[in-house]
């Protein structure tokens, strides 16, 4: 199961954020202000999962939360769960027809774990166990009895555990249903900064034991799991081949941590994680002779323990130990909520959080909150969900949020880390470079053009940069301006796209008509970049349904669709890269509307 999507309601300063989809790729960021809900999100998330709430969660109206989560449920899924039990007529149908997605709504009557309930928000998935209506009119059938010339013989007793598998099955329940799915439900657990940081030094007989309260223990077990030692381990081999094991994890685990830690301690020093066993002296007579672990974090030759270090290089390491650990662990799936990762870190150190999400994301989810330009990338701008007041200026107004296709609607301080990310790509010359950038109008055209360029391998250089929104675009054209950085914009050929094209062109070149040729290309005959192709390919290639039957242009469908364009925009993208999409399987009209704007775009820059 995996988790697809959410609807908050009435929690804290949310009112209702409507289904918001998280990132399919597992790994959605919330960006916005300071006290735009930010948090809330996530923790009405571990709410819905722990089913624990909170009095200061409630709205100053008394109102109680309802916390929707939909999940992914394949086929495979339904049937190994429920293996022991026969499945309703109608309920995989049913799933179908929900597109596999299963909704699930925890609703309190109080603030306690008791009076919180776990339910089926779809009706279409009640229905499948709701008894159909028998009209007041219809005769009841008849019962059939037996007469004399029956010739059937009477059913034989079964011996207990006999009979066939099936004849023991019994039709699953609803009850059943929704708790076995909620029992295969991914773990949410929400990171908490220190939880997993390694202690000075731990008994071994602690660590055995599971002793929770003993202060480090999680960290210690999670470190454990990660460089694959068992706690039986270090008494059940004599000390020369345990010493050998510590010494190998120790070189292991500091190459995997610096592999994510790129910082120096001063101008050669890298960091580097030890841990020892060793044995308590004679000095206090209950623990002489009992093993311990010692835990170190080295630079260089100074030598101290894990608190002794920087508050940042602490959180990084239980960072990195617990997100480690959790992906090993988890077995059912795993959604990890982290609230402001890196806020005690350096920018560069940041960017090694993202590196450690990146190397994750295929074991468990991850949902963080961030204003930090550095926790964001231009490439992954659908990962996005921006969070806001309804009136910024008011901090009692109801928290909205807006999906990766809808960041237009966001305000320009909500994305402001969007922003500045492109001045801090063009100090780290990753994201801006000095000529040869595109403009588009939103992330949708940053992956259609990426998967247009490898369609046709075409090796110019140009670098495409994503807006929120053609009424954005004159903003980074200003910033293009100011910071003298070449470029060119590309927009629909809509009503919008073309406003935005001639405020430039009257802003920017004074109405020069052969200026403003040279920098702006409108994506001719489209109202939106989904039009260049025919509606077969958008069919079978974007929307991946052949039997869909609408009239409207692509753009327009889309614009109508509950699905986001920047996700099907970036399968479409996946699919290329894979290799599952080419040039051959195109429509000719659709691969020659690709090559005319590939040529507008190269023969501008």
């Amino acid at each position: 199961m995996k988790l697809i999507a959410f609807r908050i309601k009435n929690f804290r300063s949310i009112l209702n954020t409507g289904w918001c989809d998280l990132s399919t790729d597992n790994i959605t960021g919330l960006i916005g202000q300071n006290e735009s809900g930010k948090s809330s999100v996530l923790e009405a998330l571990d709410s819905f999962y722990s089913g624990e709430l909170e009095e200061d969660y409630l709205r100053s109206d008394g109102s109680y939360p309802e916390v929707c989560c939909s999940f992914e449920v394949t086929e495979d899924e339904i049937n190994n769960i429920f293996v022991n039990f026969d499945l309703p007529i109608d309920l995989i149908e049913t799933i179908r027809s929900n597109r596999s997605r299963i909704n699930f709504m925890r609703s309190w009557k109080g603030v306690s774990v008791k009076d919180s309930v776990l339910d089926l928000e779809q009706d279409s998935m009640n229905d499948v166990w709701r008894e159909p209506e028998v009209p007041e009119s219809q005769p009841a059938e008849p019962e059939e009895t037996a007469t004399k010339t029956d010739t059937t013989e009477p059913e034989t007793a079964t011996e207990p555990g006999g009979g066939s598998e099936e004849e023991s099955k019994s039709i699953l329940g609803r009850d059943d249903f929704l708790s076995g799915l909620s029992d295969e439900m991914p773990v949410f657990e929400l990171f908490e900064d220190d939880a997993s940081l390694l202690p000075a030094k731990i008994d071994l007989a602690d660590i055995k034991k599971g002793k929770s309260k003993v202060r480090g223990i999680k960290g210690a077990l999670n470190f454990l799991t990660i460089i694959g030692i068992n706690p039986d381990d270090f008494s059940e081999v004599n000390e020369r081949i345990i010493g050998a094991r510590i010494r190998t994890a120790n070189k292991n685990l500091t190459k995997e941590f610096q592999s994510f830690w790129s910082q120096y301690i001063g101008k050669n020093n890298k960091i580097e994680i030890e841990f020892e066993l060793k044995h308590h002296d004679t000095t206090d007579p209950a623990t002489a002779g009992q093993p311990y672990l010692i835990f170190w974090v080295k630079d260089g030759a100074e030598l101290l323990h894990p608190a002794q270090r920087s508050k940042g290089v602490q959180w990084f390491l239980s960072f990195f130990i617990q997100l480690k650990a959790s992906a090993l662990l988890t077995e059912k799936g795993q959604v990890l909520l982290i609230d402001e990762p890196g806020a005690r870190l350096h920018a560069k150190a940041q960017e090694d959080v993202l590196k450690v999400f990146e190397d994750i994301k295929n074991s468990l989810q991850i949902v963080y909150t961030t204003h930090s330009p550095y926790l964001i990338e231009a490439d992954t701008l659908y990962r996005l969900l921006a969070v806001q007041r309804s009136k910024e200026e008011d901090d009692n107004s109801e928290t909205q949020v807006f999906g990766a296709h809808q960041l237009e609607a966001a305000s320009e301080d909500t994305l402001l880390p969007v922003y500045t990310l492109i001045g801090v790509g063009m100090q780290h010359q990753r994201v801006i470079k000095a000529k040869r950038n595109v403009i588009l109008e939103e992330p949708s055209a940053f992956y259609y053009l990426k998967a247009f360029r490898a369609l046709l391998d075409e090796t110019s250089e140009m670098n495409f940069l994503p807006s929120t929104g053609v009424t954005k675009v004159p903003l980074l054209v200003n910033l293009f301006l100011g910071w003298g950085l070449d470029f060119i914009v590309v927009a629909d050929d809509d009503d919008a796209g073309k406003r935005t094209l001639r405020k430039i062109k009257a802003d920017v070149y004074g109405g020069n008509s052969d200026e403003a040729e040279k920098h702006l290309v409108a994506i001719k005959n489209c109202k939106g970049i989904e039009d260049i192709f025919t509606k077969g390919d958008f069919k079978e290639y974007i929307l991946r349904d052949k039997k869909l039957n609408y009239t409207e242009d692509n753009s327009e469908y889309m614009g109508k669709n509950r699905d986001s364009k920047v996700i099907t925009a970036v399968k479409f993208a996946q699919s290329v890269e894979r290799g599952d999409v080419t040039e051959d399987k195109l429509a000719k009209t659709t691969v020659a509307n690709i090559r005319s704007l590939l040529k507008q775009i190269k023969d501008r820059l």
